[in-house]
């Protein structure tokens, strides 16, 4: 699994833990979400190992909270505490034209990442940081 993979699907986990529990912060550790994630990614060829996966979903929480998707609310040691921006509610808001009905990013997030292939999950983070690229420019 390619790490741009491994970080679509660590993002999807966040942004639905954050999703679920706006407008009050989402309260997750690294374990949290590095088991949710690697019980999806255990039936997929090439599935990375629980402490790739770890280091993956520091990286990546580190990396949405400094580009403006969340808003840390009192991370500490033992887990983090985040909330959309206005910049990431605003982009879960968005009507992605990968997905068939009228569905918005957010729509499709908030069921979870199981009900959701590998391939569509991939495709529609790509697609969900490339919209929001599109609106700054």
């Amino acid at each position: 699994m390619k790490n741009t993979d491994l970080f679509n699907i660590i993002s999807f986990e966040i942004f639905y833990r954050c999703l679920d529990e706006f407008p009050s912060p989402a309260d997750f550790s690294i374990e949290d979400v590095a088991n949710q994630v690697h019980n999806y990614c255990s039936g997929l060829s090439s599935s990375p190992d629980k402490k790739k996966i770890e280091s993956k979903v520091s990286d990546t929480t580190i990396w949405l909270k400094q580009e403006g998707y969340l808003v840390d609310r009192g991370s500490g040691d033992t887990g983090f505490s985040f909330v959309l921006s206005e910049r990431g509610l605003h982009t879960l808001n968005l009507k992605p034209s990968s997905l068939s009905s009228n569905e918005s990013f957010g729509d499709r997030i908030s069921q979870g990442i199981s009900n959701i292939s590998e391939g569509t999950l991939s495709g529609l983070m790509v697609e969900f940081f490339n919209s929001l690229r599109e609106q700054l420019n």
